[in-house]
């Protein structure tokens, strides 16, 4: 079983920002990219999110892995979209292949990798428990699993 979201227990400037904040910067990327989703503007959002991962100290082991069945279920759904062809083409022979369904495949995984790793990003970083706390209604201290009521780490 993979885990997505690891907590980063850091004291970084990104980890200071209010979760309001770092929830609308990751909106903004989002429309952005759906208005302009050019690869000019996956580079730059792609950096943009290294950026921040490097200015909040995210270790590598805290990034998910992916078993090897994901990666042959991406590399196969990319060679469905070979028959479809489309401008640019190659020519093997008499045989004419077109990439352009390929092309649209590959920026469409772009965008969709880009986000995941946004929504990474914000999720590394939860909320003190302290905030929870304050959340939490005192009557909702019975967690329901155990039989009695917990409040230990509170």
């Amino acid at each position: 079983m993979s885990t997505l979201l690891r907590e980063v227990p850091r004291d970084t400037p990104v980890h200071r920002l209010w979760a309001g904040t770092k929830l609308l910067a990751v909106a903004a990327l989002a429309v952005a990219l759906s208005l302009q989703t050019s690869w000019a503007a996956i580079g730059v959002v792609t950096a943009l999110l290294v950026f921040t991962a490097l200015l909040a100290r995210v270790p590598v082991g805290a990034l998910p892995r992916p078993r090897p069945w994901f990666w042959a279920l991406i590399v196969g759904a990319g060679l469905l979209s070979v028959p479809a062809g489309g401008a640019p083409e190659l020519q093997f022979g008499g045989v004419t292949i077109g990439l352009g369904a390929v092309m649209l495949y590959v920026r469409f995984t772009a965008l969709a990798a880009v986000s995941l790793i946004a929504g990474l990003l914000l999720g590394d970083q939860p909320p003190r428990w302290g905030t929870w706390r304050r959340l939490w209604p005192d009557w909702a201290g019975h967690c329901g699993g155990c039989g009695h009521r917990c409040t230990s780490g509170r």
